[in-house]
């Protein structure tokens, strides 16, 4: 089959990188290329049907230098890789915020669309937005699209009257089993965010005190319940792990030993053994809670933004925490109740979650 072009958020955040590892890996027959910077010639090493083009590779500097300073087009490689590809998938989780530069990715976004041959978007939620314009415009963009998969029904409700717009639940529901499950004694897993620096129109840093005291608190329960405690950072650049740091080094000195923190770097699978190891996952970030379910372990969902809140609610999970509650919480009650998800509730998500795919897979079949 001809080239594919992935374009996808790729800066070190594991839920991003493993969406497109789970894409390359559904069709190992595709010859994919994906824009991003030179570290994911590691991250991929692994994928051997995904070529890693990056802004400073030399057959990127020498096209745009060509293109703009001798024949003076605005134009440049990422587009050519647009135009030539037999398809583009956009594919990511919030690609569609309002946030402070947001005339940037839609600008993106036209370009994508107006010079692609076909194009996909895979695995995203639409929002949070200030202002009907944004979803105008949005709308008139996916409205041309070849197939729009979103993974939450508020987003799908907002384009159901266009018929290339489609729901399933989240593609990393798909993520392959495949390793050993067993567990390595008592342990809890806790995915940790960088409260602080979320400013800005959706800014949710004014809970930074209330959680990292929560998770410091759930930690010290569990140590004094003979837990292994492992934080977990899923996007350094992020700052997560700073976070995690942070909130682990006002333990008390005598508990320093029974805390690992992990930081995803290059090695999905890695973490994933993380999660198969583990017996409770208390998720802050959404793949986080969505690969504890994967997994079969006992997780706690915390609320920090719209887009989990849409999922627990698609699932109906009563069984989570918010932000603005975290101070007034029985924690020893509540560590004490985390509940596994049922297995046929687990398995349908499962199945349903390959809709993601479905017109991808009439690209590659009838390709």
């Amino acid at each position: 089959m001809k080239r594919i072009l992935i374009y996808a958020y790729m800066a070190g955040n594991f839920g991003d990188d493993l969406m497109v590892w789970l894409l390359c890996r559904r069709y190992p027959e595709v010859k994919f290329v994906l824009w991003a910077d030179s570290s994911y010639r590691e991250r991929f090493q692994g994928i051997k049907n995904v070529r890693i083009i990056s802004q400073k590779d030399k057959v990127n500097r020498v096209y745009n230098y060509l293109i703009r300073n001798i024949l003076k087009r605005e134009d440049d490689y990422f587009q050519y890789l647009v135009r030539t590809s037999a398809a583009v998938i956009h594919i990511g989780g919030s690609i569609y915020v309002q946030h402070e530069q947001y005339e940037i990715t839609m600008a993106i976004d036209r370009m994508l669309r107006r010079n692609s041959k076909k194009m996909y978007v895979c695995g995203a939620n639409f929002g949070p937005y200030e202002d009907q314009g944004f979803l105008r415009e949005y709308y008139n963009i996916l409205k041309q699209d070849d197939g729009v998969c979103f993974r939450d029904r508020a987003s799908y409700e907002l384009f159901q009257s266009l018929p290339n717009v489609r729901y399933a639940p989240d593609i990393v529901f798909g993520c392959p089993v495949d390793l050993d499950m067993t567990e390595k004694n008592k342990s809890v897993l806790i995915s940790v965010i960088d409260l602080e620096r979320r400013k800005g129109h959706y800014g949710i840093s004014q809970y930074v005190d209330v959680y990292n005291s929560f998770i410091q608190s759930a930690a010290q329960w569990y140590i004094e319940n003979e837990y292994q405690v492992n934080f977990l950072s899923l996007c350094d650049e992020q700052g997560d792990r700073k976070a995690a740091e942070d909130i682990a080094g006002k333990l008390p000195e005598t508990m320093h030993n029974k805390v690992n923190i992990y930081s995803y770097q290059t090695d999905i699978m890695q973490i994933l053994s993380l999660f198969a190891e583990t017996e409770i996952v208390i998720g802050t970030r959404l793949h986080s809670i969505i690969l504890g379910w994967v997994y079969g372990k006992k997780v706690l969902p915390i609320v920090y933004d719209l887009k989990i809140r849409n999922l627990l609610s698609d699932l109906k999970w009563d069984a989570y925490l918010e932000l603005d509650n975290l101070g007034k919480l029985d924690i020893p009650a509540m560590l004490e109740g985390i509940e596994k998800m049922p297995e046929n509730k687990l398995q349908e998500l499962v199945c349903k979650s390959e809709e993601q795919f479905l017109d991808l897979d009439r690209l590659v079949k009838n390709s």
